[in-house]
């Protein structure tokens, strides 16, 4: 399952004007109705408790308020529904039909839901419980809540969503993604059904059309695989190469800069961001150059055309002219220049800089994250800002990679950025950004007994009250 801002919108702000009289009351189809108000009192740490007024409309709980007007919010997921209710078809599943058995409750939040059987089947749903909205509205704003023509007309059934069975290109992948981009002729399409079921409106004003390089590195490789063994598997879950950075090579050509060592490095680069490439880290340093110019976005926008390969079709020509060229060249040299400033020299590898662990201790470790910056990989990461050593530590991205073979027995694979535990006095703490997440490998998990057995470091029996 995967979830991102990009999915079907599942609430509203509806703007309530108040009576001048007393603005503790609201109109709605011409009457006025009270605001009710609720107090709750709130414990803290240390014995004391504080009171808070609660306020709320037949809308949902205010949010704010302004002159004459109040906010309210409605949400599709209040107390009258069951958030569990789904994992009961999950965890009893006997193959896909019990994921859209789940997905049927519309209890589950607004997510990609992806699932395969051991029949081979493959099936797609994007799931949510999204109120039915009358179009006459503008609901990327705040709506009118004083009339009844707004008001939710209950909620799509599973069958509204967007899901298909085995699509015909034989497999699918999401990171992220709007459904359009998700598999080359894609069965979906903005025009299909209505927009709120694409995605919020917070996605912008063009809600397909759009991939971003994860999705489309996912695409190249599992679109000239048509039989995935289990090391391809592993090899393409911790791949760091970002999709669309030969583009950029061509632009750095073009650009004429100065012939130079750090020059014939980039230009031999073989786009891998791995942890002792120093030409990965030289690519970024020129990268972030280039987003600070005025003119980076504007370059980014010509240079870019990751939604190429999902129309199967060959990426648009790069046509940049002189002066965009001069500021491709002056970020190239900016960012060298930077690199010996933070660094000393340009021959320093990423994983000087780009590391993996906890409480500021790291270790190197390969893969990028950014699409602004041309550096986000299927091994994704998100690093802090530097600190005084001018390391960034990763805080987001891939927390919990697995990959899962359903044979007989169960086959799977599997790392941590960090460690199994939580507790910084145990060994388990960061040892897996030392070993297996620095070297970009998954180890193999336990399902078995006799698996575990050999593993075991401490037992708790756990003894239930009678």
């Amino acid at each position: 399952m995967g979830d991102d801002h990009r999915r079907p919108d599942t609430a509203d702000v509806y703007e309530i004007e108040l009576d001048p009289e007393d603005p503790d009351r609201y109109l709605f189809d011409d009457e006025w109705r009270e605001i009710e108000q609720f107090t709750i009192s709130l414990p803290f740490p240390d014995g004391s408790s504080r009171d808070y007024v609660w306020e709320a409309s037949h809308h949902g709980p205010i949010i704010a308020r302004g002159e004459g007007v109040a906010y309210a919010a409605r949400m599709a997921y209040d107390s009258s529904t069951n958030r569990n209710r789904a994992w009961e078809f999950l965890n009893f599943a006997e193959d896909h039909t019990g994921a859209v058995a789940a997905c049927e409750t519309l209890s589950m939040f607004p997510q990609n839901v992806m699932v395969a059987d051991t029949s081979g089947n493959i099936y797609y749903q994007r799931t949510g419980r999204v109120p039915v909205r009358n179009m006459a509205y503008d609901w990327s704003l705040p709506v009118d809540g004083n009339t009844s023509a707004t008001e939710w007309r209950g909620f799509h059934p599973a069958e509204d969503h967007l899901q298909v069975l085995n699509p015909a290109a034989g497999y699918m992948q999401n990171c992220n993604i709007p459904p359009d981009a998700m598999i080359p002729d894609s069965p979906f399409s903005l025009d299909a059904q209505a927009d709120y079921l694409f995605s919020s409106a917070d996605y912008g004003p063009s809600r397909n059309g759009w991939i971003n390089q994860r999705g489309a590195r996912a695409i190249k490789i599992l679109s000239r695989d048509d039989d995935v063994t289990i090391e391809e598997a592993l090899a393409y879950a911790v791949d760091v190469q970002p999709f669309g950075h030969q583009r950029w090579i061509e632009v750095l050509t073009a650009a004429d800069a100065p012939a130079s060592v750090e020059l014939t490095k980039m230009l031999d680069w073989d786009g891998q961001i791995t942890r002792n490439s120093a030409a990965a880290l030289k690519y970024y340093y020129w990268r972030a150059a280039l987003d600070e110019s005025e003119a980076g976005p504007d370059i980014r926008a010509v240079v870019d055309d990751h939604y190429a390969i999902v129309e199967q079709r060959q990426p648009r020509l790069i046509e940049l002219d002189d002066g965009q060229l001069a500021v491709v060249r002056a970020a190239w040299l900016a960012g060298l220049d930077r690199m010996r400033l933070d660094l000393g020299d340009t021959a320093q590898p990423w994983g000087r800089v780009f590391k993996a662990g906890r409480d500021g201790i790291g270790w190197p470790v390969g893969g990028g994250g950014g699409d602004h910056l041309g550096l986000t990989t299927l091994r994704t990461m998100g690093y802090a800002g530097p600190n005084e050593n001018h390391e960034r530590h990763g805080v987001s991205g891939q927390t919990s990679t697995q990959i899962v073979v359903l044979s007989e027995p169960i086959q799977s694979w599997l790392y941590l950025p960090t460690g199994q535990s939580d507790r910084p006095d145990s060994p388990h703490y960061s040892d897996q950004s030392e070993t297996v997440f620095s070297d970009r490998e998954l180890k193999p998990s336990w399902w078995l007994p006799e698996d575990l057995a050999g593993n075991i470091e401490s037992r708790v029996e756990i003894v239930p009250r009678l």
